[in-house]
């Protein structure tokens, strides 16, 4: 029997369902259609919902400041796990509203190009608009190229995000169903890691951003907002996760985290009565969720007089009572993540948890009211059984300890083996012409089969064999589990 490469997880924590409030209904919905982890919705539908009310409102923090209502939300979920059709319906009332903006913004920007590159443009550029012939005034060339509606992006650059705030919706959300496009791409590859992560930093904290222009010139981009949803498979979240300078700087305690148990095998489809009614209730509730979301959405963002592209956005006080409940669970925490107690592994976590539960507060408040003023003690408390459920999951993920880097390429490996390689046998030159790309080096991939074959993932079989048509003698039968 095989040994595994890494430290098995315990079960998932198990969601307070009954104290999600006014989530309940859309993560019910949205379970009900897509039979997905349950934690994987919350996710997708809370990000979705801040993405729509974080332009409106900061929230009062036990700081005396006040917080973006932005959340940064991870999901770990393998393939299969239909993280695609979770998203999808979440964001569904997000991508409806912007798509017919995004269509007239392209038909804008098109005719603004033209009308730069004409030669009236040209003309007027250099102030010689004076043609005696003609007894029709040409009207003022706008110079100002129009403002880009997109709220969803699913890839992240600082280059991009950068160049949209500069003239873009100043709030907006990353959501990919695919977060190794992230994870595994240019932004957080080596030279790019340190700088992403500080810029989603920075996205969280609600600090002004700086981008500096092709001439050198420093622009300032003040009241931006951002949330995120992203959705990653194991083995690329445990290698990304493992990555000290990452977890030294701060960016993985500003994510609501779960890694909830697969469904899969679980996933009937039935078409009795009963079943058929629970789907069109659903529907109906989603509908009804859709609905909530664009009226949110249809709310002009509060901007300064002097750049309507900065936020100007309220602050959520709190109510009396919601105060004290989070001062008790602000205490509770700190105690808890002293040396050698709960959640000592996950410090950086716990010392923000009473921040991310204000923060979930007012995302809740102003979903149910885009007109408060303040957080009740009823939308505090559901705020608080969801950070100790966010703790709880970020404590279950860490706590299996840093895996090595060579035991993490091991376990992609081995991942890769058992879902894209369908053969029976593999040898070093399959893998180095066909495997993942970060593992095409035949010297690497002869290390990472001697760690398959010590823990039983692999075993030396003697003889030639057929790999992909071609004669073998260096074959390795593939041990699925």
């Amino acid at each position: 029997m095989p040994t595994p490469l890494v430290k098995p997880l315990p079960r998932a924590t198990e969601l307070p369902l009954a104290d999600l409030g006014p989530l309940i209904e859309p993560v019910r919905a949205i379970e009900t259609l897509t039979q997905a982890p349950t934690a994987l919705i919350l996710n997708a539908v809370l990000a979705s919902i801040a993405v729509a009310v974080q332009g409106h409102a900061n929230v009062q923090t036990l700081s005396g400041d006040c917080a973006p209502t932005s959340l940064f939300c991870f999901s770990i979920a393998a393939s299969g796990e239909r993280k695609t059709q979770v998203d999808r319906l979440a964001t569904s009332a997000i991508r409806e509203f912007e798509a017919p903006l995004l269509d007239r913004f392209r038909k804008d920007l098109q005719r603004f190009e033209e009308q730069k590159n004409s030669g009236r443009a040209s003309t007027f550029s250099i102030g010689l608009i004076d043609d005696p012939s003609s007894d029709r005034e040409e009207p003022p060339l706008d110079t100002t190229p129009p403002t880009s509606p997109q709220i969803l992006f699913e890839d992240l650059t600082v280059e991009g995000k950068l160049r949209h705030f500069e003239n873009g919706r100043p709030s907006t959300g990353i959501f990919t169903d695919e977060g190794g496009i992230i994870l595994g791409g240019y932004s957080m590859s080596s030279s790019n890691r340190e700088k992403t992560a500080a810029l989603l930093s920075k996205f969280w904290d609600g600090k002004p951003i700086m981008k500096n222009t092709a001439g050198g010139q420093a622009v300032f981009l003040p009241n931006r907002r951002v949330s995120a949803h992203i959705a990653v498979q194991p083995a690329i979240a445990l290698e990304t996760l493992s990555d000290q300078t990452l977890r030294d700087q701060g960016l993985f305690a500003r994510f609501l985290m779960a890694f909830p148990d697969t469904n899969q095998g679980k996933r009937f489809i039935r078409m009795d009565q009963a079943t058929i009614v629970a789907r069109q209730e659903a529907q109906a509730t989603l509908t009804t969720f859709k609905k909530r979301l664009r009226d949110l959405l249809n709310l002009k963002l509060p901007t300064t007089d002097r750049d309507p592209l900065q936020l100007a956005p309220r602050t959520l006080e709190l109510e009396d009572e919601a105060i004290l409940d989070l001062v008790e669970f602000f205490n509770v925490t700190e105690e808890a993540h002293a040396e050698g107690l709960r959640y000592a592994e996950v410090r950086a976590h716990a010392s923000k948890a009473a921040e991310q539960a204000a923060r979930i507060a007012g995302v809740l408040t102003l979903f149910e009211d885009q007109k408060a003023t303040c957080v009740s003690r009823r939308h505090m408390s559901i705020a608080i059984n969801l950070t100790n459920f966010y703790l709880e999951e970020a404590l279950r993920v860490f706590a299996a300890g840093t895996v090595p880097k060579h035991m993490q390429e091991a376990e992609r490996l081995r991942v890769w083996l058992r879902d894209m390689w369908e053969e029976e046998f593999v040898d070093v030159s399959a893998v180095a012409q066909r495997g993942p790309n970060a593992l095409r080096s035949a010297d690497r991939v002869k290390q990472l089969f001697a760690v398959l074959k010590e823990y039983g993932w692999l075993r030396k079989v003697e003889g030639s064999h057929i790999i992909s048509g071609r004669k073998s003698r260096r074959a390795y039968q593939v041990v699925r589990g």
